[in-house]
């Protein structure tokens, strides 16, 4: 089972898995996904937001000796290269600010659900760990500093426009003293994980007949017809 919601973890997935998910991404990413028919989980040092993997200034600050200090160094690098995740938006609808954050210029973005998401990964042997993050503030707020899946489980409140729902796994160590720092890809059913395909805003017809021609030539006909223009697109009738 990929999917392990045993674990005592922060993050916690709602109970509604028909509630609907999005993964905004650029066009070569689009590509990337399909030719591989894996979803890339990046380490946390590949990310943007610096403060992924990091401990608060509120933990920092609780003790004053070195040792202390070096400890928590050493806990955020292991962190930061052996914790990999890959993020999708919980909402119901397209998001404006995410095209915008994600998309430079044209992309897609695949749209599913909890359920899906989960089925879709099936057949992985990886154990992905999976729920909504928690967005506290990094100055007063507490975390558990001998948990690492805290590490993972919480933002600063500025990201809290994302509505993120985070995958995770840990990656093992290559020897005692050497680390991957790459991400890592996972295998997964796209006919189970993809209920549509958006293109960018203001996509014209000529860019979807090309999404439609890579899933044609990796045999996903059967996503052709669940390719659609954005929302944001639509006119408003006037009356």
């Amino acid at each position: 089972m990929p999917y392990n919601s045993d674990k005592d973890l922060r993050l916690k997935l709602p109970d509604n898995h028909d509630l609907k998910i999005w993964r905004y991404m650029d066009l070569a990413k689009f590509i990337d996904l399909i030719e591989k028919k894996s979803l890339y989980f990046s380490t946390l040092n590949e990310l943007k937001d610096f403060f992924e993997g990091k401990y608060p200034s509120s933990i920092w600050n609780l003790r004053s000796e070195k040792e202390f200090k070096i400890k928590l160094e050493e806990i955020e690098r292991k962190t930061k290269t052996m914790m990999t995740v890959n993020c999708w938006n919980l909402s119901e609808d397209e998001s404006l600010g995410l095209w915008s954050v994600y998309v430079n210029g044209r992309g897609i973005a695949v749209e599913s659900t909890i359920g899906n998401l989960i089925n879709s990964l099936h057949d992985t042997s990886e154990d992905i760990e999976m729920g909504l993050v928690r967005y506290i503030d990094y100055k007063i707020d507490m975390i558990d500093k001998k948990n690492i899946y805290d590490l993972v489980s919480y933002k600063r409140r500025l990201f809290e426009f994302e509505h993120e729902i985070r995958l995770f796994f840990q990656k093992e160590k290559i020897n005692k003293n050497q680390i991957k720092k790459k991400g890592t890809y996972i295998r997964v059913d796209l006919k189970k994980l993809i209920t549509r395909i958006i293109l960018s805003p203001s996509s014209q017809a000529w860019y979807k007949e090309v999404i439609e021609d890579i899933l044609r030539e990796h045999r996903l006909t059967k996503l052709i017809k669940n390719v659609n223009f954005s929302e944001l697109d639509e006119k408003r009738e006037i009356f």
